[in-house]
């Protein structure tokens, strides 16, 4: 009985003396201090009539010594790319039933803003933006934000046609 109340002890001491020292994941949510940049912004986008085009965007969360954190909840959110945005007519009839830009997982799966994915093992987070050539959208917004409230957002615009 001692012998595993001690071990029991020991385990809990151990994973306590981890969390403290920084082992293990992070937790789900950056600390306070904790800051999100794009490494890349889109600018005015040029697609020619009855295309489409895939763009990545990659956020990096930082904690506020400047390190990356990983497995951190960051939300993706695009105007234009929510459940009932619908600007383009893709089966003829004339009412529109489909959304001209919208967000993909990094396995290329749609999903509707605003999107939840974690940080890799490097602070990044990942998500794709699906553009039409169909539409003109001038301007878009597009936000990264942490639970703790620090968000980063640009602007951009899709110009339908080719220019």
């Amino acid at each position: 009985m001692h012998r595993a109340l001690w071990s029991l002890t020991l385990f809990i001491l151990l994973g306590f003396l981890g969390f403290f020292m920084g082992c293990g994941p992070n937790p789900p949510f950056a600390p306070f201090g904790s800051t999100i940049a794009f490494e890349e912004e889109l600018g005015d986008v040029d697609i020619p009539p009855g295309t489409v085009i895939v763009e990545t965007v990659r956020a990096q969360v930082l904690d506020p010594d400047g390190f990356p954190l990983n497995d951190v909840i960051v939300e993706f959110d695009l105007t234009f790319a929510g459940e009932d945005d619908l600007l383009i007519d893709t089966d003829g009839d004339g009412i529109p039933d489909a959304p001209a830009i919208q967000l993909l997982t990094e396995d290329d799966v749609p999903v509707v803003s605003p999107f939840e994915t974690t940080t890799d093992n490097r602070g990044v987070a990942t998500v794709k933006i699906r553009m039409t050539g169909d539409v003109v959208i001038d301007p878009t917004t597009f936000t990264a934000s942490l639970e703790n409230g620090t968000a980063a957002s640009f602007e951009f615009s899709v110009n339908a046609g080719g220019g």
